[in-house]
């Protein structure tokens, strides 16, 4: 299979997330833990964080997860976010994790970007 067209694109060119429907926050209750599948550049992964929520953002870009770490890092004095948000590069075909790791999953404008086979 042909290496994903995401995976090569520079990280300022990924597009930004668009705003959560606020109909998400009726869905989570305090304390979730989230994964923000096809993260980008944080920006929904950062919001969920700053909200008190316990956040793993992952991309299949290294250059994404790079920007989002940066933004975490410049947000985290004000926002207080250490310990809240984890940035990591995976395949969103390939899930590491353990079934029922995360309470809520969302994937903002994901599919948009996800090749036909």
């Amino acid at each position: 299979m042909q290496e994903s067209y995401w995976k090569t694109v520079p990280g300022k060119s990924i597009p930004s997330s668009l705003e959560l429907y606020p109909i998400v926050y009726n869905y989570l209750k305090k304390g979730y833990e989230i994964l923000d599948i096809g993260c980008g550049s944080g920006k929904v992964s950062l919001e969920f964080a700053s909200l008190g929520y316990s956040v793993m953002g992952i991309d299949l870009n290294p250059e994404a997860v790079k920007f989002s770490e940066a933004a975490a890092k410049c947000l985290d004095k004000e926002k207080k976010l250490k310990g809240k948000v984890e940035f990591r590069v995976e395949d969103a075909s390939n899930l590491p994790f353990q079934e029922s790791s995360f309470d809520f999953a969302v994937m903002q404008a994901f599919l948009t970007s996800v090749p036909t086979p």
